[in-house]
């Protein structure tokens, strides 16, 4: 009799646990519905990335002004990785490309900034800058003039500004910034 107490036992602690692991299996399953035949992923993806790519750029921020570009550049470039349509770490890249000298990549940047967010001054300002370095002086004013149209405050920064030096002395300067 102890033989038979102790077998009934033995097997409701089995199938308990047979139980418990059926349920347990059965939480961890995709759930699919009738609207989604695709298996959906385990959890949602993060929002952390945005902040990431602004620490970065803040980071950046803060080397660029003490004058660290090599730094900058570096902060900008893995703000951009983590999110690319980043449009003020594309400025201050292309800003940074400018001290650099390679105005090819700096355009590449500003035009990419531009077809993000067209609504914002900085892109505009520093890809008429520049065309003012490369010496051409209607494409600066073109895009003088739309930073202007989104940013009347551009006119005094144009009229400190050394890279806007090709374009200055022009009719259209004038006519832009009210000289």
């Amino acid at each position: 009799r102890p033989v038979l107490w102790s077998s009934l036992a033995i097997i409701v602690i089995l199938l308990a646990l047979a139980y418990y692991s059926w349920l347990d299996s059965r939480g961890s399953q995709p759930i699919v519905s009738s609207e989604h035949k695709y298996k959906m992923p385990a959890k949602a993806p993060a929002k952390a990335p945005v902040l990431d790519a602004k620490k970065y750029f803040d980071r950046g921020k803060i080397f660029y002004r003490k004058g660290r570009l090599r730094d900058a550049k570096r902060l900008y470039g893995e703000a951009l990785k983590i999110d690319p349509g980043y449009v003020d770490a594309l400025n201050n890249l292309a800003v940074i490309y400018m001290h650099e000298k390679n105005l090819s990549a700096a355009q590449r940047n500003l035009e990419k900034a531009i077809r993000l967010k067209p609504s914002v001054v900085d892109p505009y300002y520093n890809l008429a800058c520049v065309f003012a370095i490369k010496g051409q002086v209607s494409k600066s004013l073109l895009h003088l003039k739309k930073a202007v149209s989104i940013d009347r405050s551009v006119k005094q920064w144009a009229r400190e500004d050394t890279d806007l030096d090709n374009v200055r002395g022009t009719p259209g300067f004038k006519d832009i910034i009210g000289q």
